[in-house]
């Protein structure tokens, strides 16, 4: 991470660290955003979502908001390796620099606490390929995901 630089002079104000209060609302807007719906599920589905948001340790929830909560998503640090990820953006918030604030903002809590390495998965060929590629990140490996019914 010594060769990442901020996409601008400050943080993007729309960005900040999520309190505890906000859980519930963090935990929506991730299960939506992952949904690629509004619509996120009542608040009994919404269990790993809070699991996520409950860490602890180096985990930080991070919130972006933009005429209410648009996005989320975690960082965690260990050592020197940073870990993002559960980052979503509500359907209807998409395409307005949400997600590349939230890298951003957590990219530059990463190096303030001292990660040489940032990590981050996403979809190949997607939209959020394209805009953690633009943040510095190159593809290291495709996973395949199986499923059975």
């Amino acid at each position: 991470m010594t060769r990442w630089r901020p996409a601008g002079a400050r943080p993007d104000p729309r960005v900040r660290v999520a309190e505890p209060l906000d859980e519930l609302v963090w935990a929506r807007t991730v299960d939506a955003g992952f949904a690629d719906t509004e619509n996120a599920p009542p608040e009994d589905g919404l269990a790993l979502s809070r699991a996520f948001f409950r860490m602890g340790g180096g985990a930080v929830p991070v919130l972006a908001v933009q005429e209410g909560v648009a996005a989320a998503g975690m960082l965690d640090v260990d050592g020197d390796v940073a870990a993002l990820f559960a980052t979503a953006t509500r359907p209807a918030y998409r395409r307005r620099g949400l997600q590349a604030a939230l890298l951003d903002f957590r990219l530059r809590m990463a190096q303030e606490r001292g990660c040489t390495l940032a990590t981050i998965e996403t979809d190949p060929g997607s939209a959020s390929q394209r805009n953690v590629e633009r943040a510095g990140f190159r593809m290291a490996y495709v996973a395949a995901s199986l499923l059975r019914p």
